[in-house]
């Protein structure tokens, strides 16, 4: 965005966003242009100001836009596009305006002071309609707290918070006074910023010709041996640490297991499982220099899987292990490996029937003196090498009595990421005992300090150009929100060497002041910060796969050529017309293609309902199947009082939610088209 000489403002959609030509097509068919001026002098219509910044309101909206907004915000009102949307863009046109005060003529300055003006009431309207009440608990000791931002303060920091126990949230930044638009709540001097340099000088010269090293996992290990070091700088920040990280990443057995059918079960076995090499992560990362968002990325490498065992209950003499293919919503899936007593290694996919589990009975080779493998009863015909697997049956089992019967017998006690520690240690420490002393690297530090980058890093843009992994102190207090008040941070202010926290929508004194993490879903959150957000999240979504199908009928001309195809809750559309029935229109116009490739319009016609009919049937059919993968609600597992278990069960009633509404919608549909039909007819 740009403001030119004639003080019009000029919003431009970059060619390098990655939905680039999505976002052209789309602001295309609205009349714009990806470089769009917008006049905004003086006239004689009255409304000329507000008109000047709706039409702005609308360019930027979809300028700011997420794939996910895109997909649903189609044949929708731009307000549909979400809260973080609305605010983003408000605020990216209020910042354009803010950088246009110099140079002008005063003329020119008091139209901008009125659009200015404008945008902000548009922005405090907002907020007045999403406002959560904050609730502290009392009693709360924050008395490391206090003595962090003490810390902070004594060093530089500047800010306009202080922590409270927030009910529902946990600790929380509260707004020491009335905070406006532009205001910053936060100020933090990059010499506190925690960085790959403070490595540099302490553990590089063991690390740098250690295969296989980054500069994330280096930041891991420095951060497992500041932790305990009583001198350390950094030791009120550490001290606030919360001694466990309850993030998906932590999930025990009966939580995965409760899982079964949904998306999260996927994330998180993807998120320990891996493909980069371990590197800390954050939502935080610089967005065509402005916003901030990312993916996850994952924390290992490993093609095996690794677990635990324990010994056959039935004959202890016997060690085995289950094999269990998890129906879950594709049919090919990893493996799951449970029960035994020793380590196994094992690769690979399995097919299974949805809805049941083959279970692969294995017993671990194992040395006799007359090189025989003992087996249950009788001993294994042939030898084996130590460490080798042999199938000895396979049955298939209803996969709830499974369940039931792993949760009773068996336990998974190592995962994927155990398998990248196991080739960090004890190799380092041996190598280097005075850097890397063995209590201090321990598995149960390595993952917490997973947990600890996963959950609390941003991704800042230093005045240099390099994007770093950070820990920033005192920042981590603020919590994320769908409804945030900062939604810009992640660049380093290089005239004040400092990280500045600006509010986007206004706080009042005593609210929680809260962060926007991303653009990310429930699955995601959980996965890596263990939480569901308050409120409707616009980002859950149900990813549906139409495997090759979805490329034969995808027409490259038009703007629903999506390569993934998804539902959210039908809640947050109002669009329940015949052709649209609250359900996002790529999705519809897809299964249309599918049906016949032959240009389809929304015209009631008696051929268009009758394909109406037979989509919404299809659709219909898809949900029924993921209702029934979903399950009905487990009373045990509603009774546990395992955070992990009932974070697993909040989630999976979320997903319920999801399809049970898409389901209403289509069979809403089908009664208001067939009647439509009959009216027809008759």
């Amino acid at each position: 965005m740009a403001l030119d000489k004639d003080c019009s403002i000029v919003l431009e959609l970059s060619e390098s966003d990655p939905l680039f030509d999505t976002k052209k097509k789309l602001l295309q068919d609205k009349g714009f242009n990806t470089r769009q001026q917008i006049n905004v002098k003086r006239s004689s219509d009255p409304n000329w100001l507000s008109t000047s910044v709706e039409v702005m309101l609308q360019i930027a909206t979809i300028i700011k836009s997420t794939e996910a907004e895109l997909y649903f915000g189609q044949d929708q009102p731009m307000e549909s596009y979400g809260p973080r949307n609305e605010l983003e863009a408000l605020n990216s046109i209020l910042q354009l305006v803010e950088a246009s005060f110099s140079g002008v003529c005063q003329m020119q300055k008091n139209v901008l002071q009125e659009l200015h003006n404008v945008i902000v009431d548009m922005i405090c309207q907002s907020s007045d309609k999403r406002r959560p009440k904050t609730r502290i608990v009392e009693g709360y000791n924050s008395a490391k707290e206090k003595q962090l931002l003490q810390w902070g303060e004594n060093n530089g920091v500047k800010t306009r918070l202080q922590i409270a126990y927030v009910e529902g949230a946990g600790r929380g930044a509260i707004a020491k006074e009335d905070l406006k638009v532009g205001d910053t709540a936060l100020e933090i001097p990059t010499s506190l910023i925690i960085s790959e340099e403070l490595v540099q000088a302490d553990m590089y010269h063991a690390l740098e010709k250690f295969e296989g090293i980054t500069p994330e996992t280096m930041l891991l290990l420095w951060s497992m041996k500041e932790r305990h070091n009583c001198n350390s700088k950094y030791k009120m920040y550490f001290d606030t640490l919360p001694e466990e990280f309850h993030t998906g990443l932590s999930f025990g057995v009966k939580a995965m297991m409760a899982l079964g059918g949904t998306m999260l079960l996927d994330e998180i076995t993807e998120a320990k499982e891996g493909d980069n090499g371990i590197r800390a992560t954050s939502p935080v990362v610089e967005r065509q220099g402005q916003g901030q968002t990312s993916t996850a990325r994952t924390l290992c490498s490993i093609s095996d899987i690794s677990f635990s065992q324990r010994l056959n209950p039935m004959n202890p003499l016997a060690p085995i292990m289950y094999i269990v293919g998890l129906p879950c919503r594709r049919r090919r899936e990893r493996v799951w490996v449970v029960g035994g007593e020793r380590e196994w290694m094992v690769g690979g996919n399995w097919w299974w029937e949805p809805g049941r589990a083959e279970v692969f009975v294995l017993v671990r080779g194992a040395e006799h003196g007359d090189g025989q493998i003992m087996c249950r009863e009788k001993p294994w015909e042939g030898s084996l090498k130590t460490g080798s697997v042999a199938l000895l049956s396979t049955q298939s089992i209803p996969f709830q009595l499974l369940l039931k019967y792993l949760i009773s017998h068996f336990c998974i006690l190592k995962n994927h990421l155990h398998a990248e520690y196991d080739k960090l240690f004890p190799a380092l420490c041996n190598e280097h005992p005075d850097i890397f002393a063995p209590e201090l690297y321990k598995w149960e530090q390595f993952l917490w300090a997973c947990e600890l980058w996963y959950s609390n890093s941003m991704k800042i843009k230093f005045p240099d150009g390099k994007l770093r992994t950070c820990l920033i102190p005192i920042a981590g207090f603020l919590n994320h929100s769908l409804y945030p008040h900062i939604v810009n941070y992640g660049r380093i202010d290089a005239a004040a060497n400092t990280l500045k926290f600006c509010l986007s929508r206004s706080c009042s004194a005593g609210q929680e002041c809260c962060l926007s993490y991303g653009d990310f879903s429930s699955s995601h959150l959980v996965t890596f910060y263990g939480f569901i957000p308050q409120g409707e999240n616009p980002y859950d979504v149900i990813l549906l796969d139409f495997g090759s199908a979805q490329d034969e009928f995808t027409d490259g001309s038009s703007i629903s050529n999506w390569s993934t195809h998804m539902v959210r809750g039908t809640w947050f559309s109002e669009n329940r017309d015949i052709f649209y029935y609250s359900l996002p229109s790529p999705l519809l116009d897809f299964l249309r293609s599918a049906h016949s490739p032959v240009l389809h319009t929304k015209a009631l016609l008696p051929e268009n309902l009758k394909i109406e009919i037979e989509i919404l049937e299809n659709l219909l059919s898809i949900c029924n199947d993921m209702m029934d993968e979903l399950g009905d609600p487990d009373l045990d597992d509603r009774k546990s009082t395992n955070w992990d278990v009932k974070l697993a069960v909040e989630f999976k009633d979320i997903q319920r939610g999801i399809v049970s509404s898409v389901l209403t919608s289509c069979h809403c549909g089908l009664k208001r088209v067939k009647h439509e039909l009959s009216e027809m007819d008759g």
